[in-house]
This record gives structure tokens, sequence and C-alpha cells, in this order.
């Protein structure tokens, strides 16, 4: 059964999944008059914010279990770590910490060095301006690198709103030598700051509020939610659709260009279910090779992040209030300037955090302080468990698996204990769960806590990654086609060559407004991919 627009000879294009990229490359696409785009995506739309749930509705927490696909990683302890991902339209947009931080400029410098033409950060700038509204510092002395009239409205806490966890942290960082940093998302910035958060008025601005919502109404788009797409088809070396559902149950969709904005779990999953990937995993599967690629599934990259978990004092925690309003970037001292985080997340939900440190807390509230590790050396892998796209994939990822990783860790803990003994907590903390000083002094003892304790900061990338066709690892040319399928293209966080010094939101929004710029130069250039 063929599926389309009732008029105008069908779709040309077919978007598949409807996360930071899906929204922003679906509204930029439906801005071309002679363009007809289908958005498909797995979990439901919430079409209007009177009809969120709640916890989606307001920016104050994450609601990473709402909306699950109910993924887990296995790591080289054979140890289980949840991985959620939002499954819903605004994929995990809607469901994060509404974060809004970007890159460091060096970070595409090392994409360049992949061979990743046109993804200079003297570019990719132009997008990050034009996907903000910068409340703060959109206009004035700090207008040439921030947007005014974007989609997405992006505000730091003013320190009168801090939290008192929050105010806490920044005072104990102040006072331990870290410099005050006005914005964040400056280039450069190394020292303690307000975050910027894509919260306006208490309400999350998710990918499709912000971008979705104002063109749902266009003749041009179709957005369908529920929709599960378990392989894309593809004849004589082009992509001429999609095919969703599974069994007895199954419909295709065609369109001129199908675009996979997946994610770094989904989008390289979806290519081995429809013969794209490397070539003994497909013949395992029992799939037929329709291109071999040997990176697809490749590469794997996540952020992490270790905890220190201190007991609040009653009446400090209000957990209706804002999660995370404060943040450090610094640096280890042997990777890039920024590549280590300093965070602090307001309240927690203990039990579901980590039973066991709730059972330690005793029914007392509790707050966590974090390491995120920002520039991994360790990789890991993403491959199909059967060709049924029901079944969950197996993740294979070792967070401290590289020993560079755990060594920084290591360093990185003993500094922030440094920071949590400061007198500034004093007043809202009665003191520190499940970690003492004997252990931060003992390597062995602290590389156990680690390896326990260490877990997704929820930025998995790299796992479809732009590059030179010559590059075994290379999944796709810079400009996100697939290598060896016309019409094919992804664009979504897989495509990372290197994964970026920040949380990765910020940047997915601006690889979708990338990819849109490339459909149209293609568009106006018929020779280019």
């Amino acid at each position: 059964m063929v599926h389309g627009p009732a008029a105008r000879g069908g779709w040309t294009d077919i978007v598949v999944g409807a996360g930071s990229s899906g929204c922003v490359l679906t509204a930029r696409l439906a801005e071309i008059p002679d363009r007809r785009v289908l958005l498909l995506e797995a979990g439901p739309d919430y079409a209007h914010p009177s009809l969120l749930p709640g916890e989606l509705r307001h920016g104050n927490a994450p609601a990473l279990f709402s909306h699950d696909w109910g993924w887990s990683v296995v790591d080289d302890h054979s140890r289980l770590v949840p991985l959620p991902r939002g499954k819903l339209v605004g994929g995990c947009s809607a469901v994060n910490t509404c974060i809004a931080l970007r890159p460091e400029p060096e970070d595409f410098t090392s994409w360049a060095r992949a061979g990743c033409s046109g993804w200079e950060w003297d570019h990719v700038l132009g997008h990050f301006r034009r996907l903000e509204t910068d409340l703060d510092y959109g206009s004035g002395a700090f207008a040439s690198h921030h947007g005014d009239s974007g989609p997405l409205p992006v505000r730091r806490p003013q320190e009168q709103e801090l939290t008192a966890v929050s105010d806490a942290f920044l005072r104990a960082c102040l006072a331990q030598g870290y410099p005050f940093v006005a914005d964040l998302n400056g280039p450069g910035a190394y020292g303690v700051g307000m975050l910027p958060l894509a919260v306006l008025d208490g309400r999350r601005i998710s990918a499709a509020e912000a971008y979705l919502r104002p063109i749902r109404s266009q003749p041009n788009v179709r957005i369908q939610p529920n929709t599960l797409v378990s392989r894309v088809l593809v004849r004589h070396g082009r992509a001429v659709g999609v095919e969703v559902g599974n069994g007895a149950d199954v419909a295709t969709f065609h369109a001129d260009r199908v675009h996979l904005c997946a994610g770094a779990i989904g989008t390289p999953t979806l290519l081995i279910r429809s013969g794209i990937g490397p070539e003994d995993h497909l013949q395992a599967l029992g799939v037929p090779v329709v291109q071999p690629l040997a990176g697809i599934g490749e590469g794997l990259q996540d952020h992490s992040q270790c905890p220190v978990v201190l007991l609040a004092k009653a009446g400090v925690i209000d957990p209706d209030g804002p999660c995370a309003q404060v943040l450090v970037r610094t640096g280890s001292g042997d990777h890039g300037p920024a590549d280590l985080q300093f965070g602090v997340l307001n309240h927690v939900d203990l039990p579901a955090y980590s039973p066991e440190l709730a059972s330690l807390a005793g029914g007392f509230e509790a707050f966590l302080v974090c390491v995120m590790l920002q520039q991994p050396q360790s990789r890991g892998r993403v491959r199909c468990r059967s060709t049924n796209p029901d079944d969950a994939p197996q993740i294979e990822y070792s967070y401290v698996g590289h020993r560079a990783d755990l060594d920084r860790y290591r360093k990185a803990l003993r500094r922030l204990w440094e920071l949590v003994q400061d007198p500034e907590f004093a007043a809202v903390s009665n003191g520190v769960i499940g970690l003492d000083t004997a252990t931060v002094r003992s390597d062995d003892d602290l590389d156990m806590y680690i390896r326990r304790r260490v877990q997704t900061a929820h930025h998995p990338a790299g796992t479809a990654r732009m590059g030179v066709a010559t590059d075994p690892a290379s999944a796709l040319d810079p400009r996100c086609q697939v290598l060896g399928v016309e019409a094919l293209h992804v664009f979504d966080a897989s495509i990372m060559p290197s994964i970026v010094q920040a949380n990765t939101n910020l940047t997915c929004l601006m690889i979708g407004e990338m990819g849109a710029e490339i459909l149209r130069q293609s568009a106006e250039n018929p020779g280019a991919p």
C-alpha cells in the first residue's frame, strides 16, 4: 500500500524521527513552496501545549523516563546502564533538562580536520545564531555572536532566581578560584556561570514547540506520530521511500528523498535493517546487503557523568523548582580547554536515580554535584538484535573503557571533592553519602567508585559519522548523504565525527538547520548530492 498527499504527485521528502534535528529540518523544508514533507515519528504527538502531560510542560525538571524507548547500554562489566531517549514528537528536547549550551569553536576545527568541509565554526555559527532568540545577549555588544529572532528562546537565570543549592554551588566555585563567566555560550568560556536554558516563563520550549507548532497548519506538511519505520526502501542505488510496521501490518511511503533523524541509536539500526551497514553483521541477521558500510553503528561516543551525592538540610529542596541553573566549564589539563563540566542538580528523584543511594540516604532529600566528561576517549557500538524494529538494539559502551577516561575522572572527582567540602555548602548540606575522604585518596577505591557510579549524561553520538569516502569509518560524505546511496541523508547526532564539548541538543538543532541549507543548495544545484 502506497501513501502520499492527495495532490501534486506525492511526497518530495520523508523525514524519519521528530527529535531536535527532525523538527528543524521539517520546518525549514516546509518553508520551500514546492516541498511536500512527511514527518514520521514512532512516539505520540501533543500538537498543542495544553495537551502536554504536566511533567513535559514545565521546564524545571527532566522527564527522562516519561516517554522512553526503554534502551540500556551493556558496559564491559556486564552492567546494564539505562540510556533514556525521548520517544515522542520533540524527541529528547521534550524530556531533557532544557539546557541550551553551545559547543566550543575547536570542536568544529576537529570536524574539518576529519574531512568535513563546510562545517567550520565560522559557518555553523550563523546557524547557531539563526536558531535562537537570546533574551540576554541577542543585542548589544554580544549581538555578532548571538541571535535575536530565531525560533528558540534562550535565557539564563538571574542571581536572585537561584535556589539555595545553586547559590551555594556558585559561591563555592568562586571561593575555589573558578572565574565567573557571564555567557557560557561565548567562545572560550571557561569558569562558572548561569546555564543558558530553553525555558520561557517556566515553560519548556522543545524543538516541537519552537519549530513545528508554527507550521502545523501548512498544507505541504504532514506530521504522522505513532509510526515506527522498519526500513528504508532502496531501488537501483537510490532511496525511494520507507516501510513502516512489522509482519502482516506493513505500509510503504514513497518520496523523492529520505532523511534520517532518528538519533545516534535509531538511525544506525534503521540503516542496518535496510541492508546498509557492516557486511558481516548484515549477513548474520539475514539482511540482503544493499550497501556495505563498515562505519554504520561503530564509533559510539557519549558524555558520561559521575555524581557526588549530598544530603540536603531540611527545607532546602523544592522538587517543583528549577533543576539545573549553574555550570562550570573547565579543563582536565591534558585535553581540550573545556573537556569537563561540573554541575549541580538542585533536586533529584533519588530512588529512580539509584535505589542503592536512596537506601543510604534513609529517606532524606538529596542533591547531586556531578563531573561530566566532554571528550571521552572510550568508544562503543550499536547493533541490531534482529530485523524486528520493535526489538531493542544491542548497545555496547564502557564509560571508562579507555584508561585515559578513568584517569581524568579520578583527577576531576578529587577537584570536585574539594569543591563540595567548601564552607559555602554548610548552609544547605548535611554531608556526602556513598563517598568519603579515604576513598577519594585511594586510587583503587576511587576507581571502583567511578566504575560503579558512572553513567550516561544522555548524549550518544557518532554512529554514522561524516568523513571522506576513503576512510572506512565514514558512513556519510560531508553533505550527510549516505555513501553509495543517492537521495538518502542523515541529519542528527549520528553524523558527528567527534562529540562536541557541550550538551548536544543545541548542536542537533544546528545540524537540522545545516541539513536544510544542504538540501536547498542541492535543489539549486542538481549536480550536488
